[in-house]
């Protein structure tokens, strides 16, 4: 829907024939106004610029155009198919006629050849236009990898010399008898861009509504900095305070840390002396010999893997005589194959209170 509202107000454009202007209304894609050059006032090339880098094309194509050109100042509308330029181009004098015409709309208006204005070739396509009364007869052809060709002939051509031109450059087998020559197509919305690069009134018209909005975001978003700061300023100060409330739980948890750390350290100097502890495993069980396979003591829990030179005690029996002793309790025990006896018991410790034998 856009398009067609942006058409409705656009300005008119027009088509440059015999010296003066015919009104077309408005065209697609020309909001500022357009004038039409006809295809006998246009000259066509194709330059490649595979050589140069793809920002710097536009400006390399320029010279290559002053260069080529017959015309002292030279303009142009082209269409980019990869590094090559099809060209359409004219002599700026032919815009300063159009200008100094009656019905003239000044700078604004846009020139365009009709050629950009018909409908787009599609790969491996080619047209034949010669019409009743025309001077010049234009068959164009796109190749699938060589991009658009176009040759010009100044009087009515025959079909079996349009399809050599057409199988030259690489439009296969064509057949003459197949080719019938057209009139101009209908106009449509163009394709390719302008060597100028004007603007068309259109920007002039929406650039005052965009600086409008512009503004209004930028005082949205400095209201929104400026409130972001009023609330994280006063979330700090809230910090503050619930971080000076909490501060007397906070030393209360420390001191309560270092009373456990404090409370663990004493308790190492309540275990039992694993020494003393293996003697008296040893005189309970009446151990004489054998192998000791693993001991861990940890947490007041001893466990121990022991291999004797004999035969196995009996577990019942392990664990009978250890509970009797007023050292060990939750005696557990258990033979593992014919050789090896594992116990596992909690070891009693030492209270503070109890002197210190010398």
């Amino acid at each position: 829907m856009l398009g067609p509202i942006i058409q409705r107000f656009s300005r008119n454009s027009y088509r440059w024939s015999n010296g003066g202007k015919q009104a077309l209304g408005p065209l697609a894609g020309f909001p500022s106004g357009a004038c039409v050059l006809p295809r006998s006032d246009v000259l066509f090339s194709r330059i490649d610029l595979e050589s140069v880098p793809p920002r710097q094309r536009m400006d390399a194509l320029r010279l290559e155009l002053e260069q080529k050109s017959p015309f002292d100042n030279v303009s142009g509308w082209v269409l980019w198919q990869g590094s090559l330029a099809c060209v359409w181009y004219w002599s700026k004098d032919l815009e300063a006629r159009v200008r100094q015409a009656p019905q003239s709309t000044g700078n604004q208006l846009e020139f365009v050849p009709e050629t950009a204005l018909w409908p787009q070739l599609g790969t491996g396509d080619y047209r034949w236009v010669q019409e009743q009364g025309s001077g010049l007869v234009l068959v164009q052809y796109r190749h699938p990898k060589y991009g658009m060709y176009e040759k010009r002939y100044p009087a009515a051509v025959s079909r079996e010399e349009v399809a050599a031109w057409l199988q030259r450059h690489g439009a296969g087998d064509v057949s003459a008898d197949t080719l019938v020559p057209a009139a101009s197509p209908g106009y449509e919305k163009p394709f390719g861009q302008s060597l100028e690069g004007r603007s068309s009134s259109l920007e002039s018209r929406v650039f005052p509504l965009s600086a409008a909005l512009l503004g209004f975001f930028v005082v949205v978003y400095g209201v929104a900095i400026v409130r972001a700061g009023v609330e994280a300023e006063n979330a700090r100060e809230q910090a503050e305070q619930i971080e000076q409330s909490i501060s007397g739980i906070v030393a209360l948890r420390q001191k309560a840390a270092s009373l456990q750390s404090q409370t663990a350290l004493l308790s190492e100097f309540n275990a039992p002396s694993q020494v003393e502890v293996a003697a008296e495993l040893a005189e309970l069980l009446e151990v004489e010999g054998g192998r000791l396979v693993r001991w861990a003591y940890r947490d007041g829990r001893l466990e121990l893997s022991w291999e004797p030179e004999g035969p196995l005690p009996d577990s019942t029996r392990v664990i009978t005589v250890l509970e009797e002793a007023p050292r060990f309790s939750d005696v557990q025990a258990q033979a593992r194959g014919n050789t090896l006896m594992e116990i596992s018991t909690r070891v009693a410790t030492a209270s503070l209170e109890e002197p210190v034998n010398d």
